[in-house]
């Protein structure tokens, strides 16, 4: 970084001695700073990538839990059924129900056959490797 000014101050004459031990001094104290800023700067970059990894990381979370507040709420049964064979989370007469789906138009439920469902919502997509 400072370069020239150390060659400048290393080229001091022997015969000026009352300058030269000032001057060796001044280029070993602009050497040691200029590795210490070096080092610095090298650690505030790994630092700053780590950083920017885990940003990137709790924005992919955004991103998808955004996508999970706007298409995963409970849908009406008076608004609209679910496609045919498609799996839901129904809301039954107060509770949590059943994983169920739609089979010509008739709720296919497992373990009732006489439950009054009010509300549905499409299951959100099953996790992916890693996450």
């Amino acid at each position: 970084m400072y370069e020239t000014l150390v060659a400048a101050l290393r080229n001091v004459s022997e015969y000026d001695s009352g300058y030269a031990k000032l001057m060796y001094d001044a280029a070993d104290a602009i050497e040691a700073q200029d590795r210490h800023i070096l080092t610095i700067q090298h650690e505030m970059m790994a630092e700053a990538e780590s950083h920017i990894a885990e940003a990137n990381r709790l924005n992919r979370w955004i991103e998808a839990f955004s996508k999970m507040e706007k298409t995963k709420h409970w849908i009406p049964v008076t608004e609209r059924l679910p496609e045919d064979g498609q799996w839901v989370l129904v809301w039954e007469s107060g509770r949590f129900a059943y994983v169920d789906k739609m089979h010509n138009g008739k709720w296919m439920i497992a373990d009732s056959n006489y439950a009054i469902i009010y509300y549905w919502m499409p299951l959100p997509e099953p996790p992916k490797e890693g996450e």
